[in-house]
């Protein structure tokens, strides 16, 4: 009798404390278990990807004239009499989703002092456009001082082929127009300037 009272209480024991041992052993795993690794989903920010790379005007193995003066338009043709002219340059470049501009490429000047300019307009609906007033270029150009005109540049390229490359920031707009021309002053009709201009959309990673 006595024996089998004892292993009641034994199993009675056995009952009661199985099941708080098992709780015990799911809340030491739960303590112990590995953390998340957060750098699984972590991405740098910061880095700068390329996109769309394009040719505004020319090539890099043909070098055209730019116009006379800036043509507030999508794209506009070189006259015919200038060197290399009759040309059509772009001058649109779709935006959206980018925070830079990357514009390379080459120019050669008519004389010492033959001066390219380029400048910009912004647009956040393709019909109504304005000038940009405050886009930066951090860049220098290899054998100018760079002057700005608006929100673009001027440079003297030379009698030898240069080559160029700027990186612009602009305020957030949809679309660009990128204008260029090159002085081309009636008593020296040699005073222009040729050049080839690629542009590089940039945006952040």
């Amino acid at each position: 009798m006595k024996k089998s009272l004892i292993t009641i209480l034994v199993i009675l024991g056995l009952i009661i404390a199985i099941p708080s041992v098992i709780t015990s052993v799911v809340v030491i795993k739960g303590l112990i278990q590995e953390p998340v690794n957060t750098m699984d989903s972590f991405q740098a920010g910061g880095a700068i990807k390329n996109s769309t790379k394009s040719d505004l005007i020319g090539s890099a193995t043909n070098q055209v004239s730019l116009p006379n003066s800036l043509v507030e338009a999508n794209a506009t043709t070189t006259d015919a009499s200038l060197p290399d002219g009759g040309q059509t340059l772009t001058q649109f470049v779709n935006f959206k989703g980018s925070e830079k501009l990357r514009l390379s490429g080459s120019a050669v000047g008519g004389t010492a002092t033959s001066t390219a300019y380029i400048g910009f307009q912004g647009s956040n609906d393709g019909t109504n456009w304005f000038d940009i007033t405050n886009a930066t270029s951090t860049n220098s150009f290899a054998t100018s001082t760079v002057g700005l005109v608006r929100s673009g540049i001027e440079f003297d390229p030379g009698t030898a082929t240069t080559t160029f490359s700027y990186n612009f920031e602009f305020p957030a707009v949809d679309y660009l127009r990128v204008m260029t021309y090159g002085e081309n002053l009636s008593t020296d009709p040699n005073d222009g300037v040729q050049m080839w201009l690629e542009a590089v959309k940039q945006q952040e990673l």
